[in-house]
């Protein structure tokens, strides 16, 4: 997929900046995402886009965490925070089609720590 991917490079400079994802930083990220995600993962989340991409592009979760060949997305919420509309739906999306490993976070503060650098 890397591979596709780099092949396809310029013809899809169009598509990505209607997209908005034309930025350097964000073709980092789309790089470093196919050599973590599984092709068959890449693959559902291309068609779950393409499908109906104004309505699924909103609402992915925060971080990816991965070891090795394993990787889990991560949405963080401290302790007032609540799930918004469009993050519901990705949640659904991803029960019903994607089938990513994925989980909430909740971080609640205690004390806060003052790092010196």
């Amino acid at each position: 997929m890397l591979a596709a991917f780099d092949h396809s490079f310029v013809e899809s400079v169009p598509l990505r900046q209607y997209l908005w994802a034309h930025r350097p930083e964000s073709n980092d990220i789309a790089r470093k995402l196919l050599t973590i995600l599984p092709p068959e993962h890449v693959a559902r989340i291309l068609r779950c886009l393409a499908g109906d991409y104004w309505r699924h592009y909103l609402g992915w979760p925060d971080l990816i965490a991965y070891r090795m060949d394993e990787y889990c997305f991560l949405e963080v919420k401290g302790s007032g925070d609540k799930l918004s509309e469009n993050q519901k739906t990705w949640i659904d999306a991803n029960r019903r089609e994607l089938l990513l490993p994925f989980k909430i976070v909740k971080v609640h503060r205690r004390r806060t720590v003052e790092v010196s650098t």
